[in-house]
């Protein structure tokens, strides 16, 4: 990536590539050990002619952005070059307004589960074994509660988790918890909070804790002090990892690849982890924290992105109590390279950043999305309690 910044210095052209080669694969997959997990132009995989194809170009040609297509089940596929592609030059301004690549998703009328209809824009994840071809996987059943352009006031959506989480925790004691066919995800903004994990310490307020300056929550997730607020996605999966893989770390790590992918393959950002820590980084600032628990090995909290979030009210606390690194958000490191001060453009970041999680979290996790009205997540909840 280009020195000195994550994004380089800006956008300049849009590269229109055609190619009647296989489709395209522009990230590695999830079994992919390569340590740096961003794109470059000498490994491109070119698409299909037939699909559209678009690629946006920094000064810097080895980062780029790409849009609209399929991607390719694994690395076996043939590897061009730039310097092979037909290309067609048109300046542009650069907008937001352009769409990630679309794809399926369930609705709560689906008549039954249909794997050729993955809410995911390319295949899925398979584990290749030493002596034979890639195994097949299983792709569960997802319910989504998407209220990503609401503001939900925390309490609110601590209710809502606990009462899936009950209701997975009731299965497993009857022993029934081999019938429940899914997971739950449930994303949404909040009102401007600070929530507190179980490793919370009152020296990382600065505030007195008797008089917090806004709502402030105790709760029973892992981690430190964060905040939560407008302009800042967050995700909820409730998940029986027996489903999956019953190993934290691998949930975690799970988690924080969704986020890099979407920085990396979206937004042109260079994200990585930092060995000891949790959560997404591009450079020295946190654009992604994640605070788990697990009981029964059912997940609940989760993760928050700061797509256009207001980052003043960090200053009152010592984000997840680290001292020596600071918090970012996507509209803040992309502001080096283009405009993206107005609400309208606000807007735009936060579409584009919800479908592009929602696609990932799908292929990271192997699951498709069937989407639910949230009426029926408030009826639940009440019965609930």
């Amino acid at each position: 990536m280009v020195s000195g910044s994550p994004l380089g210095p800006g956008l300049k052209t849009l590269l229109l590539l055609i190619h009647n080669k296989p489709p395209l694969r522009f990230r590695p997959s999830l079994n992919d050990t390569s340590p740096d997990l961003s794109p470059t132009a000498d490994n491109l995989l070119v698409g299909d002619v037939s699909q559209r194809l678009t690629s946006i170009f920094l000064n810097n040609p080895h980062i780029y952005f790409l849009l609209g297509s399929s991607a390719v089940p694994n690395l076996s596929d043939s590897i061009v070059t730039s310097n092979n592609l037909h290309q067609m030059t048109v300046a542009v301004n650069f907008s937001f307004s352009s769409s990630i690549p679309p794809w399926t998703i369930h609705t709560s009328h689906s008549p039954q589960r249909n794997t050729s209809q993955r809410a995911t824009a390319s295949s899925p994840i398979t584990i290749p074994t030493s002596n034979s071809s890639p195994q097949q996987t299983i792709t569960r059943r997802c319910e989504c509660y998407d209220m990503y352009k609401q503001t939900v006031p925390f309490a609110e959506a601590w209710s809502w988790q606990k009462s899936v989480l009950e209701h997975r925790k009731t299965l497993i004691d009857n022993n029934e918890d081999g019938s429940d066919e899914s997971d739950t995800l449930i994303m949404l903004q909040h009102q401007p909070v600070y929530t507190l994990g179980t490793a919370s310490s009152e020296t990382h307020l600065n505030f007195d804790i008797k008089d917090p300056p806004l709502p402030l929550f105790q709760t029973e997730r892992g981690g430190e002090v964060t905040y939560h607020g407008p302009g800042q996605l967050v995700m909820y999966p409730i998940m029986n990892l027996r489903f999956h893989k019953m190993d934290l770390h691998w949930y975690l790590r799970s988690l924080e690849e969704v986020v890099i992918r979407v920085l990396s393959s979206v937004f042109m950002l260079k994200a990585s982890r930092v060995n000891g820590l949790t959560g997404v980084w591009v450079g020295d600032k946190k654009v992604a924290a994640i605070g788990i628990r697990v009981t029964r090995w059912v997940t609940y909290h989760g993760l928050a992105l700061n797509v256009c979030t207001d980052l003043s009210p960090f200053d009152r606390i010592v984000p997840c109590g680290i001292k020596d690194r600071g918090v970012g958000s996507i509209k803040g490191l992309l502001s080096d390279c283009c405009s993206v001060d107005d609400d309208d453009d606000d807007g735009k970041l936060i579409d584009v950043a919800h479908e592009s999680l929602l696609k990932e979290f799908c292929e990271v996790f192997q699951v498709e999305l069937c989407h639910q009205p949230v009426s029926s997540l408030l009826e639940f909840s009440n019965t609930r309690q």
